[in-house]
């Protein structure tokens, strides 16, 4: 994840559409609101509650939607093995020959194993890749996405290259508290002066001026 999420990303772990555990990204891994320390994203799926699972990147969501897992397959795309990791026998009959490759993993098919008359033109995709595809597909749209905050139509993969993702906290010693004040003593149970915004735009701390109605200097922009 480094380099790719910036660290404060928000993150949740979610089933069956709802949002089990708070976190957001920090240093090589997750920091986790119920213990406050960071973990790998399979004591994440642990501290949720969900261990058993094993499943830690399917159900993890960034705020617009994108599972960790989806994030991970999206930046493998395009990368096609070069020949020399390919198989150099049939997956199907496990014997030698000229042999069809595919372009989205390392194995390699006779062309009548698969049911094939003669070399498809363009990309091809072996039976396995497609299933997989069909999985990830589903996986975007599912209600964890949705109640993640996926929205149709919109470019969710590319938000995360232009940073238009939540950022849960600002990196370690770039927020001491309210920058103002710095005071640390802020309201969680209901809407007060005491209460912080993030602002979903941009990681840095800045806040609003002494004077605002309701919000005094307690609000994070």
């Amino acid at each position: 994840m480094s380099g790719v999420l910036a660290e404060g990303t928000d993150v949740g772990y979610y089933v069956q559409g709802k949002r089990l555990l708070d976190g957001h990204i920090k240093e090589h891994g997750i920091y986790c609101y119920c213990c406050n320390t960071v973990v790998s994203p399979s004591q994440f799926e642990g501290h949720a509650g969900r261990a058993a699972r094993r499943k830690p990147y399917h159900n993890i969501y960034i705020s617009n939607g994108v599972s960790l897992h989806e994030l991970s397959v999206s930046l493998s795309k395009g990368r096609k093995p070069s020949e020399k990791q390919n198989d150099d026998l049939c997956s199907i009959c496990s014997d030698g020959g000229e042999l069809l490759l595919c372009d989205s993993c390392p194995r390699a098919f006779h062309r009548e194993c698969v049911g094939l008359s003669c070399v498809p033109k363009g990309a091809w995709c072996c039976r396995y890749c497609e299933n997989r595809q069909q999985r990830e597909s589903y996986l975007a749209y599912n209600n964890n996405a949705i109640a993640a905050g996926r929205v149709d139509g919109v470019d969710s993969i590319g938000q995360i290259f232009t940073r238009s993702i939540r950022i849960a906290t600002a990196p370690q010693g770039a927020f001491g508290g309210c920058a103002l004040c710095k005071q640390h003593d802020f309201g969680k149970k209901k809407f007060s002066e005491r209460t912080v915004l993030l602002c979903d735009q941009v990681s840095s701390s800045i806040t609003s001026i002494h004077d605002m109605p309701v919000l005094s200097c307690h609000a994070v922009f």
